[in-house]
């Protein structure tokens, strides 16, 4: 989740998220609120911009 998301602020999701549903729901709305890029490399994940985990995949 992006947690400078305005959405994710006015909606205090750092204190308890949604139902799986209805959090669906709410980033397919507004994409912005995933944080980004996703990279899966076999067994590895990355998630955001980390440029040095992004280079150790």
């Amino acid at each position: 989740m992006n947690t400078r998301h305005a959405i994710y602020k006015e909606r205090g999701l750092a204190e308890s998220l949604p139902p799986r549903s209805e959090l669906f729901a709410l980033i397919a709305a507004e994409p912005n609120l995933l944080r980004r890029p996703i990279v899966r490399r076999g067994k590895k994940l990355v998630i955001g911009f980390n440029k040095t985990a992004l280079q150790n995949l």
